[in-house]
Protein backbone atom coordinates (compact mmCIF):
# COMPACT_ATOMS: atom_id res chain seq x y z
CA UNK A 1 0.00 0.00 0.00
CA UNK A 2 1.34 3.41 -0.97
CA UNK A 3 2.42 5.92 1.68
CA UNK A 4 1.38 9.53 1.14
CA UNK A 5 2.59 12.89 2.33
CA UNK A 6 1.02 16.33 1.71
CA UNK A 7 2.05 19.98 1.90
CA UNK A 8 0.35 23.36 1.69
CA UNK A 9 2.37 25.69 -0.56
CA UNK A 10 1.73 29.38 0.06
CA UNK A 11 3.83 32.45 -0.73
CA UNK A 12 6.95 30.34 -1.31
CA UNK A 13 6.53 28.43 1.98
CA UNK A 14 5.85 24.66 2.14
CA UNK A 15 3.92 23.58 5.26
CA UNK A 16 3.41 19.85 6.05
CA UNK A 17 -0.21 18.78 6.52
CA UNK A 18 -1.82 16.24 8.82
CA UNK A 19 -5.24 16.07 7.18
CA UNK A 20 -7.14 17.51 4.20
CA UNK A 21 -10.74 17.27 3.03
CA UNK A 22 -12.30 18.64 -0.14
CA UNK A 23 -15.46 17.79 -2.06
CA UNK A 24 -17.57 18.46 -5.13
CA UNK A 25 -21.35 18.55 -4.90
CA UNK A 26 -24.21 18.61 -7.40
CA UNK A 27 -27.76 19.31 -6.24
CA UNK A 28 -30.38 16.89 -7.55
CA UNK A 29 -34.15 17.14 -7.79
CA UNK A 30 -36.72 14.68 -6.42
CA UNK A 31 -36.05 12.33 -9.35
CA UNK A 32 -32.33 12.30 -8.78
CA UNK A 33 -31.54 14.47 -11.81
CA UNK A 34 -28.88 17.15 -11.64
CA UNK A 35 -30.58 20.47 -10.85
CA UNK A 36 -27.64 22.86 -10.49
CA UNK A 37 -24.03 23.38 -11.48
CA UNK A 38 -21.16 21.73 -9.62
CA UNK A 39 -20.34 23.36 -6.28
CA UNK A 40 -16.76 23.24 -5.08
CA UNK A 41 -15.12 23.10 -1.69
CA UNK A 42 -14.32 24.55 0.70
CA UNK A 43 -10.85 23.17 1.38
CA UNK A 44 -10.39 22.12 5.02
CA UNK A 45 -6.89 21.50 6.37
CA UNK A 46 -5.32 20.33 9.62
CA UNK A 47 -1.65 21.26 10.16
CA UNK A 48 0.95 21.28 12.86
CA UNK A 49 1.47 24.94 13.74
CA UNK A 50 4.61 25.48 11.65
CA UNK A 51 7.88 27.09 12.70
CA UNK A 52 8.19 28.50 9.19
CA UNK A 53 4.90 30.00 8.00
CA UNK A 54 2.98 30.54 11.24
CA UNK A 55 2.97 34.33 10.85
CA UNK A 56 1.88 33.98 7.21
CA UNK A 57 -1.11 31.82 8.18
CA UNK A 58 -2.11 34.15 11.02
CA UNK A 59 -1.88 37.20 8.76
CA UNK A 60 -3.90 35.47 6.04
CA UNK A 61 -6.63 34.53 8.51
CA UNK A 62 -6.72 37.85 10.38
CA UNK A 63 -6.65 40.19 7.37
CA UNK A 64 -10.02 40.78 5.68
CA UNK A 65 -10.16 40.22 1.93
CA UNK A 66 -6.65 38.88 1.43
CA UNK A 67 -6.76 36.51 -1.57
CA UNK A 68 -3.62 34.40 -2.01
CA UNK A 69 -2.56 31.86 -4.61
CA UNK A 70 -1.51 28.45 -3.34
CA UNK A 71 -1.57 24.69 -3.75
CA UNK A 72 -2.10 21.55 -1.73
CA UNK A 73 0.23 18.90 -3.16
CA UNK A 74 -0.07 15.18 -2.39
CA UNK A 75 3.13 13.11 -2.74
CA UNK A 76 3.67 9.36 -3.05
CA UNK A 77 6.38 8.50 -0.50
CA UNK A 78 6.80 5.05 -2.00
CA UNK A 79 7.92 6.58 -5.30
CA UNK A 80 10.64 8.99 -4.21
CA UNK A 81 8.01 11.50 -3.11
CA UNK A 82 6.62 12.11 -6.57
CA UNK A 83 3.59 14.45 -6.70
CA UNK A 84 0.41 12.45 -7.34
CA UNK A 85 -2.25 15.17 -7.22
CA UNK A 86 -2.54 18.95 -6.73
CA UNK A 87 -5.43 21.13 -5.62
CA UNK A 88 -4.63 24.62 -6.88
CA UNK A 89 -6.35 27.90 -6.04
CA UNK A 90 -5.58 31.33 -7.44
CA UNK A 91 -7.49 33.67 -5.13
CA UNK A 92 -7.99 31.68 -1.94
CA UNK A 93 -9.16 33.29 1.27
CA UNK A 94 -8.78 31.86 4.77
CA UNK A 95 -12.29 32.18 6.21
CA UNK A 96 -11.65 30.15 9.37
CA UNK A 97 -8.54 29.59 11.50
CA UNK A 98 -8.44 27.72 14.80
CA UNK A 99 -5.50 26.62 16.92
CA UNK A 100 -5.59 23.76 19.43
CA UNK A 101 -3.13 22.33 21.92
CA UNK A 102 -3.38 18.82 23.32
CA UNK A 103 -1.05 17.51 26.02
CA UNK A 104 0.34 13.98 25.75
CA UNK A 105 2.34 11.49 27.78
CA UNK A 106 5.26 12.09 25.47
CA UNK A 107 7.77 14.86 25.97
CA UNK A 108 5.83 17.26 23.74
CA UNK A 109 2.11 17.88 23.21
CA UNK A 110 0.30 18.41 19.93
CA UNK A 111 -0.06 22.02 18.73
CA UNK A 112 -2.23 22.13 15.60
CA UNK A 113 -4.24 24.57 13.52
CA UNK A 114 -7.33 24.08 11.36
CA UNK A 115 -7.89 26.19 8.23
CA UNK A 116 -10.89 26.58 5.97
CA UNK A 117 -10.06 27.99 2.54
CA UNK A 118 -12.56 29.21 -0.05
CA UNK A 119 -11.83 30.36 -3.59
CA UNK A 120 -13.68 31.31 -6.78
CA UNK A 121 -12.27 28.13 -8.30
CA UNK A 122 -10.31 25.09 -7.17
CA UNK A 123 -8.42 23.27 -9.91
CA UNK A 124 -7.76 19.56 -9.45
CA UNK A 125 -4.62 18.47 -11.30
CA UNK A 126 -2.99 15.08 -11.78
CA UNK A 127 0.63 15.21 -10.68
CA UNK A 128 2.33 18.43 -9.64
CA UNK A 129 1.18 22.02 -10.10
CA UNK A 130 1.18 23.80 -13.45
CA UNK A 131 4.07 26.02 -14.45
CA UNK A 132 2.62 29.34 -13.18
CA UNK A 133 2.00 27.72 -9.79
CA UNK A 134 5.55 26.34 -9.69
CA UNK A 135 6.83 29.88 -10.09
CA UNK A 136 4.75 30.94 -7.09
CA UNK A 137 6.06 28.01 -5.03
CA UNK A 138 9.60 29.13 -5.74
CA UNK A 139 8.82 32.57 -4.37
CA UNK A 140 8.82 34.19 -7.80
CA UNK A 141 6.39 36.92 -8.72
CA UNK A 142 3.16 35.93 -10.42
CA UNK A 143 3.45 35.99 -14.22
CA UNK A 144 2.01 38.85 -16.20
CA UNK A 145 -1.68 38.65 -17.06
CA UNK A 146 -0.85 38.16 -20.73
CA UNK A 147 1.14 35.04 -19.88
CA UNK A 148 -1.52 33.39 -17.75
CA UNK A 149 -4.17 31.36 -19.59
CA UNK A 150 -6.29 30.62 -16.51
CA UNK A 151 -8.94 33.17 -15.57
CA UNK A 152 -8.57 32.14 -11.95
CA UNK A 153 -4.81 32.77 -12.02
CA UNK A 154 -5.46 36.08 -13.76
CA UNK A 155 -7.66 37.03 -10.83
CA UNK A 156 -4.86 36.15 -8.44
CA UNK A 157 -2.37 38.21 -10.42
CA UNK A 158 -4.77 41.15 -10.26
CA UNK A 159 -5.36 41.11 -6.53
CA UNK A 160 -1.67 40.46 -5.87
CA UNK A 161 -0.92 43.99 -7.12
CA UNK A 162 0.54 46.20 -4.37
CA UNK A 163 -2.11 48.79 -5.23
CA UNK A 164 -4.74 46.43 -3.86
CA UNK A 165 -3.34 46.89 -0.37
CA UNK A 166 -3.77 50.66 -0.21
CA UNK A 167 -3.53 51.43 3.49
CA UNK A 168 -5.86 54.43 3.32
CA UNK A 169 -8.67 52.46 1.71
CA UNK A 170 -11.95 52.30 3.61
CA UNK A 171 -14.62 49.91 2.36
CA UNK A 172 -17.72 51.79 1.23
CA UNK A 173 -20.06 48.87 2.00
CA UNK A 174 -20.34 46.39 4.82
CA UNK A 175 -20.64 42.82 3.59
CA UNK A 176 -24.37 42.86 4.40
CA UNK A 177 -24.92 46.11 2.48
CA UNK A 178 -22.90 44.81 -0.46
CA UNK A 179 -24.86 41.55 -0.64
CA UNK A 180 -28.10 43.52 -0.93
CA UNK A 181 -26.88 44.96 -4.26
CA UNK A 182 -26.59 41.44 -5.74
CA UNK A 183 -29.72 39.68 -6.96
CA UNK A 184 -29.77 36.11 -5.68
CA UNK A 185 -27.01 36.66 -3.11
CA UNK A 186 -29.01 35.21 -0.23
CA UNK A 187 -29.53 31.98 -2.19
CA UNK A 188 -25.93 31.62 -3.39
CA UNK A 189 -24.25 28.33 -2.52
CA UNK A 190 -21.72 28.21 -1.11
CA UNK A 191 -22.39 31.59 0.55
CA UNK A 192 -18.64 32.25 0.72
CA UNK A 193 -18.82 33.20 -2.97
CA UNK A 194 -20.43 36.52 -1.98
CA UNK A 195 -17.60 37.11 0.50
CA UNK A 196 -15.09 36.44 -2.27
CA UNK A 197 -16.81 38.89 -4.61
CA UNK A 198 -16.83 41.44 -1.79
CA UNK A 199 -13.10 41.00 -1.23
CA UNK A 200 -12.30 41.32 -4.93
CA UNK A 201 -14.58 44.38 -5.19
CA UNK A 202 -12.74 46.14 -2.37
CA UNK A 203 -9.36 45.26 -3.85
CA UNK A 204 -10.44 46.63 -7.24
CA UNK A 205 -11.86 49.81 -5.74
CA UNK A 206 -8.66 50.39 -3.74
CA UNK A 207 -6.56 49.93 -6.88
CA UNK A 208 -8.67 52.36 -8.95
CA UNK A 209 -8.72 56.14 -9.21
CA UNK A 210 -11.50 58.43 -10.49
CA UNK A 211 -11.71 57.92 -14.24
CA UNK A 212 -8.96 55.29 -14.10
CA UNK A 213 -10.37 51.92 -13.07
CA UNK A 214 -7.89 49.08 -12.64
CA UNK A 215 -9.18 46.88 -15.44
CA UNK A 216 -7.37 43.66 -14.37
CA UNK A 217 -8.81 43.94 -10.87
CA UNK A 218 -12.35 44.52 -12.14
CA UNK A 219 -11.93 41.67 -14.62
CA UNK A 220 -11.36 39.39 -11.62
CA UNK A 221 -14.66 40.59 -10.12
CA UNK A 222 -16.50 40.11 -13.41
CA UNK A 223 -15.10 36.62 -13.99
CA UNK A 224 -16.35 35.45 -10.60
CA UNK A 225 -19.78 37.10 -10.87
CA UNK A 226 -20.42 35.89 -14.41
CA UNK A 227 -19.41 32.32 -13.55
CA UNK A 228 -21.77 32.18 -10.55
CA UNK A 229 -25.34 30.86 -10.49
CA UNK A 230 -27.95 30.27 -7.81
CA UNK A 231 -31.13 28.22 -7.51
CA UNK A 232 -34.23 30.40 -7.12
CA UNK A 233 -36.38 28.75 -4.43
CA UNK A 234 -39.54 30.27 -5.92
CA UNK A 235 -39.37 28.25 -9.15
CA UNK A 236 -36.42 25.89 -8.65
CA UNK A 237 -34.61 27.30 -11.69
CA UNK A 238 -30.89 27.96 -11.89
CA UNK A 239 -30.27 31.64 -12.61
CA UNK A 240 -27.23 33.86 -13.19
CA UNK A 241 -26.11 35.70 -10.09
CA UNK A 242 -27.28 39.34 -10.34
CA UNK A 243 -28.30 38.57 -13.94
CA UNK A 244 -24.52 38.84 -14.46
CA UNK A 245 -24.64 42.62 -14.03
CA UNK A 246 -21.88 44.13 -11.86
CA UNK A 247 -22.43 44.34 -8.10
CA UNK A 248 -22.84 47.61 -6.20
CA UNK A 249 -25.20 48.92 -8.91
CA UNK A 250 -22.30 49.05 -11.35
CA UNK A 251 -20.33 51.75 -9.53
CA UNK A 252 -17.57 52.26 -7.00
CA UNK A 253 -16.30 55.15 -4.86
CA UNK A 254 -19.89 56.37 -4.60
CA UNK A 255 -21.16 59.54 -2.98
CA UNK A 256 -24.69 60.71 -2.23
CA UNK A 257 -25.64 63.96 -3.96
CA UNK A 258 -28.64 66.20 -4.50
CA UNK A 259 -30.01 66.92 -7.96
CA UNK A 260 -29.40 70.64 -8.39
CA UNK A 261 -30.86 73.20 -10.77
CA UNK A 262 -28.87 73.27 -14.01
CA UNK A 263 -27.56 69.70 -13.83
CA UNK A 264 -27.68 68.04 -17.26
CA UNK A 265 -27.53 64.31 -17.99
CA UNK A 266 -27.99 62.03 -20.95
CA UNK A 267 -29.23 58.48 -21.17
CA UNK A 268 -29.64 55.51 -23.50
CA UNK A 269 -32.95 53.66 -23.20
CA UNK A 270 -33.22 50.17 -24.62
CA UNK A 271 -36.80 49.25 -23.79
CA UNK A 272 -39.93 50.66 -25.40
CA UNK A 273 -42.94 50.50 -23.10
CA UNK A 274 -45.40 52.23 -25.39
CA UNK A 275 -48.46 50.52 -26.85
CA UNK A 276 -51.39 51.81 -28.87
CA UNK A 277 -55.06 51.68 -27.96
CA UNK A 278 -57.08 48.90 -29.58
CA UNK A 279 -60.90 48.88 -29.24
CA UNK A 280 -60.99 45.08 -28.87
CA UNK A 281 -57.77 44.08 -27.10
CA UNK A 282 -57.27 47.26 -25.12
CA UNK A 283 -53.58 47.94 -25.84
CA UNK A 284 -51.40 46.27 -28.47
CA UNK A 285 -47.84 46.55 -29.78
CA UNK A 286 -46.88 49.38 -32.11
CA UNK A 287 -46.62 48.74 -35.84
CA UNK A 288 -44.46 50.46 -38.48
CA UNK A 289 -45.86 53.90 -39.20
CA UNK A 290 -47.38 54.40 -35.74
CA UNK A 291 -46.61 57.70 -34.01
CA UNK A 292 -46.61 57.91 -30.23
CA UNK A 293 -45.50 59.83 -27.12
CA UNK A 294 -42.31 58.23 -25.83
CA UNK A 295 -42.46 56.85 -22.28
CA UNK A 296 -39.18 57.55 -20.50
CA UNK A 297 -37.96 55.09 -17.87
CA UNK A 298 -34.84 54.07 -15.99
CA UNK A 299 -32.77 55.23 -13.04
CA UNK A 300 -29.21 55.49 -14.42
CA UNK A 301 -27.95 58.67 -16.10
CA UNK A 302 -24.60 60.04 -17.30
CA UNK A 303 -23.64 63.58 -16.16
CA UNK A 304 -22.61 65.82 -19.05
CA UNK A 305 -22.32 69.24 -17.38
CA UNK A 306 -24.33 72.29 -16.36
CA UNK A 307 -26.94 74.22 -18.31
CA UNK A 308 -25.35 77.25 -19.99
CA UNK A 309 -21.90 75.67 -20.24
CA UNK A 310 -20.36 73.48 -22.97
CA UNK A 311 -21.45 69.87 -22.51
CA UNK A 312 -18.91 67.07 -22.16
CA UNK A 313 -20.60 63.90 -23.39
CA UNK A 314 -19.11 60.70 -22.00
CA UNK A 315 -18.09 58.06 -24.52
CA UNK A 316 -20.41 55.11 -24.97
CA UNK A 317 -17.65 52.70 -23.94
CA UNK A 318 -17.05 54.51 -20.63
CA UNK A 319 -20.61 53.65 -19.56
CA UNK A 320 -19.98 49.86 -19.71
CA UNK A 321 -23.51 49.02 -20.86
CA UNK A 322 -24.75 45.53 -21.72
CA UNK A 323 -25.28 45.93 -25.46
CA UNK A 324 -23.96 47.77 -28.51
CA UNK A 325 -24.93 51.41 -28.99
CA UNK A 326 -27.05 50.62 -32.05
CA UNK A 327 -29.22 48.29 -29.95
CA UNK A 328 -30.72 51.18 -27.98
CA UNK A 329 -34.09 52.54 -29.05
CA UNK A 330 -33.70 56.09 -27.74
CA UNK A 331 -31.13 58.63 -26.64
CA UNK A 332 -32.19 61.72 -24.69
CA UNK A 333 -31.05 64.46 -22.32
CA UNK A 334 -32.43 65.40 -18.91
CA UNK A 335 -32.10 68.93 -17.51
CA UNK A 336 -32.88 69.57 -13.84
CA UNK A 337 -35.02 72.72 -13.59
CA UNK A 338 -34.95 73.20 -9.81
CA UNK A 339 -33.27 71.68 -6.78
CA UNK A 340 -34.92 68.35 -6.02
CA UNK A 341 -35.52 67.71 -2.28
CA UNK A 342 -33.47 64.82 -0.92
CA UNK A 343 -36.51 63.40 0.83
CA UNK A 344 -38.11 63.00 -2.59
CA UNK A 345 -35.34 61.84 -4.95
CA UNK A 346 -31.85 60.77 -3.92
CA UNK A 347 -28.83 60.71 -6.21
CA UNK A 348 -25.79 58.43 -6.01
CA UNK A 349 -22.77 59.48 -8.06
CA UNK A 350 -20.19 56.75 -8.74
CA UNK A 351 -17.34 55.68 -10.98
CA UNK A 352 -18.38 53.17 -13.65
CA UNK A 353 -17.06 49.61 -13.24
CA UNK A 354 -15.55 48.08 -16.43
CA UNK A 355 -17.85 45.26 -17.59
CA UNK A 356 -19.13 43.48 -20.69
CA UNK A 357 -15.81 44.04 -22.45
CA UNK A 358 -16.14 47.81 -22.06
CA UNK A 359 -13.42 49.85 -20.29
CA UNK A 360 -15.78 51.83 -18.05
CA UNK A 361 -14.16 54.78 -16.33
CA UNK A 362 -17.12 57.10 -16.81
CA UNK A 363 -19.32 58.63 -14.13
CA UNK A 364 -22.87 57.50 -13.49
CA UNK A 365 -25.78 58.94 -11.56
CA UNK A 366 -28.19 56.45 -10.01
CA UNK A 367 -31.50 57.84 -8.80
CA UNK A 368 -33.73 56.44 -6.09
CA UNK A 369 -37.32 57.48 -6.69
CA UNK A 370 -40.21 57.30 -4.20
CA UNK A 371 -43.23 55.07 -4.60
CA UNK A 372 -45.44 58.09 -3.92
CA UNK A 373 -44.61 61.75 -3.36
CA UNK A 374 -45.54 63.68 -0.18
CA UNK A 375 -48.87 64.62 -1.77
CA UNK A 376 -49.72 60.94 -2.26
CA UNK A 377 -49.29 60.94 -6.04
CA UNK A 378 -48.15 57.62 -7.50
CA UNK A 379 -44.58 57.64 -8.82
CA UNK A 380 -43.89 53.95 -9.36
CA UNK A 381 -43.39 53.31 -13.10
CA UNK A 382 -44.23 56.98 -13.71
CA UNK A 383 -41.08 58.55 -12.28
CA UNK A 384 -40.07 60.67 -15.26
CA UNK A 385 -43.63 61.73 -16.04
CA UNK A 386 -43.93 62.94 -12.45
CA UNK A 387 -40.53 64.67 -12.61
CA UNK A 388 -41.76 66.63 -15.61
CA UNK A 389 -45.26 67.24 -14.23
CA UNK A 390 -43.76 68.68 -11.03
CA UNK A 391 -41.39 70.90 -13.03
CA UNK A 392 -38.29 69.18 -11.68
CA UNK A 393 -36.95 68.05 -15.04
CA UNK A 394 -37.09 68.72 -18.76
CA UNK A 395 -36.50 65.74 -21.06
CA UNK A 396 -35.52 66.12 -24.71
CA UNK A 397 -35.62 63.14 -27.07
CA UNK A 398 -32.59 63.43 -29.36
CA UNK A 399 -32.08 60.23 -31.33
CA UNK A 400 -32.86 56.61 -32.03
CA UNK A 401 -29.43 54.90 -32.09
CA UNK A 402 -31.03 51.67 -33.36
CA UNK A 403 -32.62 53.49 -36.30
CA UNK A 404 -35.94 51.82 -35.53
CA UNK A 405 -37.69 55.12 -34.81
CA UNK A 406 -37.90 58.61 -36.24
CA UNK A 407 -37.66 61.39 -33.67
CA UNK A 408 -40.57 63.84 -33.88
CA UNK A 409 -41.13 67.16 -32.05
CA UNK A 410 -42.44 67.22 -28.46
CA UNK A 411 -40.85 63.91 -27.45
CA UNK A 412 -42.83 61.90 -29.95
CA UNK A 413 -41.52 59.18 -32.23
CA UNK A 414 -42.57 57.22 -35.29
CA UNK A 415 -41.93 53.49 -35.52
CA UNK A 416 -40.04 52.71 -38.74
CA UNK A 417 -39.43 48.96 -38.57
Amino acid sequence: MASFYAELHLEGVAIPMLQCSYSFQQTTDARGRVAARVRQGPLQLLLDVPDDGAELLLSWAATPFKPLAGQVIFYDDSQARLPRETISFAAGQCVHYEEAFRASDAENGAYTCQLTITAPEFELLAGGPAAPALAAIGGAKLPSLAAVPSLALAAAAAVASPAAAAKAFVAEYTLTEFAKTIKGAKHMQPPEVIEQIYGLFNAASAASAPGKPSVPHWKAVEDLVRSSYYVDPDDGKTKPLNDHWPPANGGYQRQNVQLKKGDVFDRYQGDVFDKKVDPVKGRVDLEPGDEFDVTFAGTFLSPIGQEGTPKVVQSFESRALDRAEDKYAFGYTVEILQDVPLDLVQGELAEVIPWYGQPGGGTQMRLTFPTTDPAGNNWKYEEWRQMQANNFAKITLNSSPSGDYKVLPNNRAKKLT
